[in-house]
C-alpha cells in the first residue's frame, strides 16, 4: 500500500469508529483477529503527544474486563501505528476504543503560583495531563450477530 493511499484503502475496507467488526465480515467465516488503524494528530494548541492505546472492554460471565494497550509512543506531533487484538477471541464481544495522552503539562494554579511566587496548591497535582478519546468499534460473535435483527 502506498503511503497516500492508507487512508482509502482503510474506508473502503474497514470499519469507522461506532461499527461493528461483525457486519464487515462475510457471513460464517471465523474472523481473524482485526487489525486497528491509528493515527492522532496532536492538537496546533496542545501539548506533544505521549502516547496512543487501545482500550479493549469486554465480559467474562456477568464480569466486566477492562485491558489498555499501548501501541505507540514518543513525543510527537503525530502517533500512527496498525495493532493486532493479541487476546482476540472470535467467540467473545468486545468493544474497543482509541485513547490518546499528551505529555503532562502544569496546571494553571501551578502556572500561576509561580508566576507571583505564592505557594502551590495544597492536595493539587503541579500537572495535568490531557488526552481523547475515540468513539468505540464492536465486535458482536457471528452467532451472536445472526441474532439481531
Amino acid at each position: 500500500m502506498k503511503p497516500r493511499d492508507w487512508l482509502r484503502t482503510a474506508y473502503a475496507g474497514g470499519v469507522p469508529m461506532g461499527g461493528d467488526l461483525s457486519r464487515a465480515e462475510p457471513a460464517g467465516e471465523r474472523r481473524a483477529a482485526p487489525r486497528f488503524l491509528v493515527w492522532a494528530a496532536r492538537d496546533p494548541n496542545g501539548a506533544p503527544l505521549e502516547r496512543a492505546q487501545i482500550v479493549k472492554i469486554w465480559l467474562e460471565g456477568e464480569t466486566t474486563r477492562e485491558q489498555v494497550f499501548d501501541v505507540a509512543q514518543g513525543r510527537a506531533t503525530e502517533l500512527a501505528a496498525v495493532w493486532r487484538d493479541p487476546q482476540f477471541d472470535p467467540a467473545q464481544p468486545a468493544v474497543y476504543y482509541l485513547r490518546v495522552l499528551e505529555v503532562p503539562t502544569p496546571r494553571w494554579s501551578t502556572i500561576l503560583a509561580r508566576h507571583h511566587g505564592l505557594p502551590l496548591p495544597a492536595g493539587r497535582p503541579e500537572t495535568i495531563r490531557e488526552r481523547a478519546w475515540s468513539s468505540p468499534i464492536w465486535y458482536t460473535p457471528p452467532a451472536a450477530a445472526a441474532a439481531v435483527p
